[in-house]
């Protein structure tokens, strides 16, 4: 089994109000939960430098990612060239989002609202992963703001299975710890990916759940909520023994 991921967390932004270091932490300890356990995703991260005190790759804070570079990307990752793709590709974003003219959008570091330049648009994202991509087995996180509209799916999925996580509705805006430590969204998956449980792994299932029942209960101050979509089988993340196995409940879930 080959897991593939695309973790960008864009701090550095020319056009839009800085965001500090939070995208780039956000991403970093997503990249580093996503790489442990007895079966780690591999993990391509962006923007990436050398960490001059390990010489291993981090998630950049000063680096510059643009929307040229996000396009290959997610394209490298949903729809990559040759027949051995992996069987589940995940893709978590950490940055600006902007909705508008009801559209929503991942912004990019040359993203310039002002000059009709909102990003990557939401709707070229479900184009790529519903029409195109190959790999049956598909997650996305959104922690940025106006990420819900792409929660859009409707009809028959064709055998796919997904997750699809977003911070907030189209039209709220997403916030960061009073702390500062992460994005409300991204400290509840991070805490979700870290419980204590009785079974072998923690799937997509259980964290959405933990995730609805945390911002509901724990975080519920903030004034943003979550919005999930689930099709077809549980997908497991991180698997607590070396035995590995696979759920085969089929279900269609939204909280």
């Amino acid at each position: 089994m080959s897991r593939d991921a695309l973790v960008v967390g864009i701090s550095n932004y020319t056009h839009l109000n800085p965001l500090g270091e939070v995208p780039a932490n956000d991403a970093e300890a997503i990249a580093q939960i996503l790489e442990s356990g007895s079966s780690p995703f591999k993990v391509t991260r962006l923007p990436a430098v050398i960490d001059n005190t390990n010489d291993a790759l981090k998630t950049g804070v000063k680096t510059k990612v643009l929307l040229n570079q996000l396009e290959t990307a997610l394209e490298q990752l949903f729809n990559p060239e040759g027949k051995n793709h992996p069987d589940t590709a995940l893709f978590y974003f950490s940055g600006h989002g902007i909705y508008k003219k009801e559209r929503g959008y991942l912004a990019t570091s040359d993203t310039d609202p002002n000059g009709n330049d909102c990003g990557y648009r939401l709707t070229d994202l479900l184009e790529l992963v519903v029409k195109k991509s190959p790999i049956k087995r598909q997650i996305i996180w959104l922690d940025c703001c106006n990420s819900g509209s792409l929660i859009v799916l409707n009809g028959d999925q064709n055998g796919y299975s997904r997750c699809f996580v977003t911070s907030s509705r189209e039209h709220e805006e997403a916030f960061q710890l009073a702390s500062g430590s992460h994005g409300v969204l991204t400290d509840a998956i991070l805490k979700g990916l870290e419980q204590e449980q009785g079974g072998d792994c923690i799937d997509t299932l259980s964290l959405c759940a933990y995730i609805n029942r945390h911002l509901r209960d724990v975080d519920k101050t903030y004034p943003q909520r979550p919005l999930f979509l689930n099709v077809g089988e549980p997908l497991d993340l991180i698997y607590r023994k070396d035995d590995i196995h696979f759920h085969t409940i089929i279900y269609l879930n939204r909280y």
